[in-house]
């Protein structure tokens, strides 16, 4: 390994083993350049944080480019937000010059727009500054995703080095002769990586998290000249002593979503903890949704696909408890129109953004 990389990973990779440490921190390397929120979520699902200007914010292509060829002057001055209404009752700010837009995270019938307007301007004011001095740093890999058109990667290339040595990531859809995950060098400090579409996504905010991971890695291994690294999860540490391993059966009915929950209790604050368990539809299941879930906040999740049946399947969610949850719910949810069965097994609470890795378990006992 160089000893340039070897610096730049100094806390991810061990200087011992050539395995990847603490796999979902190279994320931290790479900040969005917008077009959708599935890189910053996976980020938070993560359990990482990093303020970014374009994080959460939609942006066209075209308009990112202009923006990056004015050196953003005109976002952000005075005149230039505006707050409205947008779905479950958030406020949405967006920019007139641009018609970036961003959910403000704030609820209208609790907010001062006046207020909340004029701290828009500040944030957007440093967050825009910050931008720009990590574009003339050159130390992040910038990540944009959508299907290229024409010279589109070249031309957004272009802008990002008016600034600085900037290294990106485009992102593709996977497809043909590019599987997911798939990562190849380009143009020099440019790669192209290749993901699946994710219809979950689409429609609930899942994000293939693993798949992520995999790809930066790849990515920024190419980046540096360097083969592959070795990404593999550290042991996590069990929490689960007193769930349930062996096969349960469970019926769900229309009354409610919660088939079957337990409790946990002070569990490390700021850390990731991800509760996982293998669900089992059976022959003539008709529910529309089952998963995990955990309470008082979810982070990542993967739910079942309610089309498969008479196989385990793995669900999981993940939280990073608050210093005020001294306790959480671990639950396993399950929504239909009619009364349901379905069985669980091998329930696991662990450390970490993702479950374990371990094989299914036998099939339960009436259904063999």
């Amino acid at each position: 390994m160089s000893g340039r990389l070897n610096a730049l990973l100094q806390g991810i990779f061990s200087p011992e083993t050539p395995v990847y440490q603490g796999r979902e921190q190279i994320l931290s390397q790479f900040e969005s350049l917008g077009g959708n929120c599935e890189f910053g979520l996976a980020q938070r699902y993560s359990g990482l944080e990093p303020l970014g200007l374009f994080r959460f914010t939609s942006s066209e292509l075209p308009e990112l480019i202009r923006g990056l060829d004015t050196d953003f002057a005109d976002y952000g001055r005075m005149g230039d937000l505006e707050l409205f209404d947008g779905p479950e009752g958030h406020i949405f700010c967006r920019s007139r010059s641009f018609s970036y837009t961003y959910n403000t995270l704030r609820l209208s019938a609790a907010t001062d727009f006046e207020a909340a307007l004029a701290q828009e301007y500040q944030k957007v004011d440093y967050l825009k500054r910050r931008f720009l001095e990590e574009l003339r740093e050159g130390n992040k890999v910038f990540v944009r995703s959508g299907n290229p058109s024409g010279d589109s990667v070249g031309i957004l290339v272009q802008a990002l080095r008016r600034h600085g040595p900037a290294r990106l990531l485009w992102v593709s859809e996977a497809g043909g002769a590019h599987a997911a995950c798939d990562a190849r060098q380009i143009a020099d400090g440019v790669v192209e990586g290749f993901m699946e579409r994710s219809r979950r996504f689409d429609i609930a905010a899942s994000v293939p998290l693993r798949d992520w991971i995999d790809l930066c890695g790849r990515a920024y291994a190419l980046l540096h000249g360097e083969a592959n690294p070795k990404l593999e999860d550290p042991e996590p540490l069990d929490l689960s002593n007193g769930l349930p391993r062996e096969p349960v059966r469970h019926e769900a009915g229309p009354e409610g979503r919660i088939v079957a929950a337990r409790v946990a209790r002070d569990l490390t604050t700021s850390a990731m903890h991800t509760f996982s368990a293998w669900v089992w539809l059976t022959k003539d299941f008709d529910g529309v949704r089952v998963g995990a879930d955990f309470r008082p906040i979810r982070y990542g999740y993967q739910e079942a696909d309610p089309s498969i049946r008479e196989q385990w399947q793995l669900v999981w969610a993940s939280c990073k408890p608050r210093k005020r949850d001294k306790e959480v719910e671990i639950l396993l949810i399950c929504e239909t129109a009619v009364n349901q069965a379905l069985w669980s097994a091998d329930w696991r609470l662990e450390t970490g953004p993702l479950p374990s890795d371990r094989a299914p378990p036998a099939p339960p006992q009436p259904a063999r």
